[in-house]
């Protein structure tokens, strides 16, 4: 295998240096030398037939190639004239890399006669009699004998800024009660202190602008609505018959006008729901008429579609709850089994056999803190419960007098009441 790089290595060297020394130099054919018409003297190697351009320093010495070789007769038409030993002058072209050589481009400089232009008859961007347009405060931009610009108002202010203070300058034109899409051309006449004066042509055209005020919020029927859109989609419940709008604008220069189709609305509360006409836009237009709208599709929900979101809904809100009171439940139940663990360990440390008897035997331990929420047993309390201690009062005139369960029951009402003591319920967070 290192034998055949080696050698693919050496054919390769060899076959770049050949073509080198062949195509770069060696000696000419002195038999081979002619002239070609056009002064140029060529010669070639041997059979190969490869004309180079030839060139010699004296009459004595040989020939020798200079540049790249040319494939077939450089003489057109087979002209030229084979070289005689004569002393006639041989011509030879200089060498390649310098008939290709660029002259600095110092010495290419053309000079032309500056001319001179009347300032009057081109309009340049920095006029030398106004510095500045000024409409409604904002600069207009280049200064040219005819300008254009572009107002979303009603009215405009044109102020000139000029470059000399003794100057003075009128302009001609009604600046007020611009319609809409409506083009007006402005005449600004510049009287200059020599007495010589300059007028420009300003176009102004009113066009439709955008009103950057938004609603502060918008609500339909309870439910907040996001304004990061321009076209809003609400869905009702399927008992839902009427639609009520609430919104807040804080900007006063803004009016907000309400439509249900094209039929513009007095009163945005109890709108009768109709499935044929449930579309409305919001309009909200400020002193330059200016406007942005909102568009509203309200639909219907199907009457189990109703009632799944209304699930969905009560299990997203519930779910944290159930998860709370279950940590804490598991926290309460591990407080008391520690109660017990410790007590068991005492017995059976005394008496093996005591233990067994007692280990099962609930025992009376005062909770103290936080009372977890029994949400069942609160649920039947205002229930069933409810009903059954109206029945028991109606029956038993001694039920639900204070202190009769002090005396049926004297050992559960003490526990109860240091229970109460000891302990607090959820509704002191909202007292």
């Amino acid at each position: 295998m290192k034998k055949t790089i080696y050698l693919l290595f050496i054919l390769f060297t060899l076959y770049f240096c050949i073509d080198t020394v062949f195509a770069s130099s060696g000696a000419l054919r002195k038999n081979s030398i002619k002239t070609c018409p056009n002064g140029v003297t060529y010669g070639y190697h041997g059979n190969d037939k490869h004309w180079h351009v030839a060139e010699r320093s004296n009459v004595s010495s040989g020939w020798s190639a200079v540049g790249e070789p040319l494939s077939g007769d450089p003489c057109p038409n087979g002209g030229g004239n084979s070289y005689q030993n004569t002393t006639r002058k041989i011509t030879t072209p200089p060498p390649t890399t310098t008939t290709t050589t660029v002259p600095p481009t110092t010495t290419t400089a053309i000079t032309t006669e500056p001319t001179t232009i009347p300032p009057t008859t081109i309009p340049t961007e920095n006029n030398s009699v106004i510095k500045k347009v000024l409409v409604n405060n904002d600069d207009i931009g280049k200064i040219n004998k005819e300008m254009s610009y572009i107002i979303n108002s009603k009215s405009i202010t044109i102020n000139v800024i000029l470059s000399d203070p003794l100057s003075s300058y009128e302009i001609e034109g009604n600046t007020n009660d611009f319609e809409l899409d409506e083009e007006r051309t402005f005449l600004i006449k510049v009287n200059e202190a020599n007495g010589e004066y300059e007028e420009y042509l300003l176009k102004i055209k009113r066009e439709q602008g955008y009103l950057y005020s938004k609603l502060d919020f918008l609500k339909i029927n309870g439910s907040s609505i996001s304004l990061d859109s321009s076209y809003i989609e609400h869905s009702l419940f399927a008992w839902e018959n009427n639609i009520t709008f609430e919104y807040e604008l804080n900007d006063s220069n803004v009016k907000v006008n309400f439509y249900r189709g094209n039929e513009k609305l007095s009163s945005i509360k109890n709108i009768n729901y109709d499935d044929n006409n449930n579309s409305f836009i919001i309009e909200l237009i400020d002193d330059n008429d200016n406007v942005k709208k909102y568009y509203i599709h309200i639909y219907k929900l199907s009457l189990i579609g109703s009632l799944f979101v209304m699930l969905f809904t009560a299990l997203v809100f519930a779910l944290p709850v159930y998860l709370i009171y279950k940590i804490l439940k598991k926290i309460r139940n591990n407080s008391n089994m520690k109660h017990f663990k410790n007590d068991d360990k005492e017995i059976v440390n005394n008496n093996k056999s005591e233990a067994i008897k007692t280990s099962g035997k609930k025992k009376f331990f005062p909770k103290v803190g936080f009372r977890i929420p029994n949400i069942a047993k609160r649920i039947r309390a205002n229930t069933t419960g409810k009903f059954t201690r109206k029945v028991k009062n109606s029956i038993n005139p001694l039920y639900g007098v204070k202190g009769i369960g002090f005396l049926k029951k004297t050992k559960r009402s003490i526990k109860n009441k240091i229970y109460h003591k000891t302990t607090f319920g959820i509704k002191k967070f909202f007292k």
